[in-house]
């Protein structure tokens, strides 16, 4: 098991009607979805996503479920991580 510090606790919800990509057409400047992390090591690619956007911080999801939060948030990025600690889903501002 992999115990990962993020920015806790987590800043309050940004809410917002986008993920990904789609968030660029509402102002996003920055990377808002990162497919090449995926199969990377999650301490690997919570650095990665939090160094390429300084205005997100990564959830890690819990092993198995990865049940992502059902609110929208611009400002966090959720890793679901598979058996060997990669990250499975790609991960992407919102969910």
């Amino acid at each position: 098991m992999v115990i990962i510090q993020s920015k806790t606790p987590y800043p309050p919800c940004q809410s917002c009607t986008c993920t990904g990509n789609q968030c660029k057409h509402f102002g996003f400047s920055n990377q808002c979805e990162w497919p090449e992390l995926v199969g990377v090591d999650v301490v690997k690619a919570q650095t990665i996503i939090e160094s390429t956007n300084p205005d997100v911080t990564v959830v890690m999801l819990n092993k198995g479920g990865c049940l992502a939060p059902t609110d929208l948030c611009c400002n966090r990025v959720s890793i679901c991580p598979d058996e060997q600690d990669h990250v499975k889903d790609m991960p992407k501002i919102g969910i």
